[in-house]
């Protein structure tokens, strides 16, 4: 696809994080490098506070960062972003009071009738998230092994899933995560939610980027497909950490180290990179010099200046074998001069 990448949007558990765990360190820092170029979007299954407890409290980027990223709780029933120094709620699908007791006996019921009824579970089998309602087998805290056990071939979800849709078919019912059955609003689902981010940034659906571990066709994240967005399958975050550091490469840095002058780099210099171009007759190895140029700070000043390009200049004795670049007291380029007898004139 030759669309511009505009925004990507993420699953959670197993994509960013491990189950209900919080987020590495690591994966939170690439979360925040990339909020400084593109679009973020969060959608899982879980709820708001579940996000805010795994992910957004280790976020460090500023206010300006933050407003770029976008919150779905609840396979996108409900739709966050920071403004004015706080998370506002943009819309909610919430079931009424007679969904919702009709859901939690439909599901309670399936699942005794199947056998999957856990009698000690970790916590509510059965949970109530306001515009969706999540059937978790072994309980909404059970530990991440025990979950991976539970269904390894999905077969259980599938038909408890058969089973409550059968009786709602007003409703949405389909796999959640690794023992989760969510069901929600009919047309309601990851998909309903992307579709509200592209059309809130006004951007088409193959400039938005989905990464998620349930992009099969029995998975939560498999209705986005069907929408025309790139998509990348994962199998846990540090697959998806591996991504978007390869990514982030991409976005940031471009470097041409081949022998075509300052003009010829900047001629063949494509629209919405950061190029470090240096010119080091003295390095034996250039591939090496021009990498140990490009450091985060020379990044975050090009990002911060909204620069269309960004030189990495150096002093040296005798500016007449050079090229020499002028800049105001802010450090803009004012002019590119050739080699000229008395550069400092």
């Amino acid at each position: 696809m030759n669309a511009t990448l505009r925004a990507v949007a993420f699953d959670l558990d197993d994509t960013l994080t491990v189950s209900k765990s919080t987020i590495e360190q690591h994966m939170a820092d690439l979360l925040d490098d990339l909020l400084a170029r593109l679009d973020v979007c969060i959608i899982t299954g879980g709820t708001f506070e579940q996000i805010e407890t795994q992910v957004l409290q280790y976020l460090h980027a500023p206010a300006d960062r933050l407003a770029h990223l976008h919150v779905m709780p609840t396979c996108g029933t409900r739709y966050y972003v920071w403004r004015n120094g706080a998370w506002h709620r943009c819309y909610a699908e919430d079931l009424t009071e007679d969904e919702t007791r009709r859901i939690v006996s439909v599901l309670a019921e399936g699942a005794k009738e199947l056998g999957f009824w856990e009698p000690n579970p970790w916590g509510e089998i059965i949970e109530n998230r306001g515009s969706q309602i999540t059937y978790s087998a072994l309980g909404q805290r059970a530990p991440a092994d025990a979950k991976r056990e539970w269904d390894p071939d999905h077969s259980k979800k599938r038909k408890l899933r058969d089973y409550a849709a059968e009786l709602l078919p007003d409703l949405e019912v389909h796999v959640g995560g690794t023992t989760s059955v969510d069901v929600t609003r009919k047309g309601i689902d990851k998909a309903y939610g992307i579709k509200r981010l592209t059309k809130q940034l006004n951007i088409s659906p193959d400039q938005l980027l989905f990464i998620g571990d349930r992009l099969h066709e029995d998975g939560n994240d498999y209705p986005v497909r069907a929408l025309g967005v790139r998509w990348v399958e994962v199998n846990q975050w540090q697959d998806t950490a591996r991504y978007i550091q390869n990514l982030l490469r991409q976005i940031y840095a471009h470097v041409d180290i081949r022998p075509v002058g300052t003009l010829g780099s900047l001629i063949r210099a494509p629209a919405e990179r950061c190029w470090v171009m240096a010119k080091d007759q003295q390095a034996q190895d250039s591939r090496t010099y021009v990498r140990k140029l490009l450091r985060q700070e020379q990044i975050d000043l090009h990002v911060k200046a909204d620069a269309a390009a960004t030189l990495h200049l150096v002093e040296v004795d005798d500016p007449s074998r050079f090229g020499v670049v002028p800049t105001d007291g802010t450090g803009r380029v004012m002019a590119f001069l050739e080699k000229t007898p008395n550069p400092r004139d």
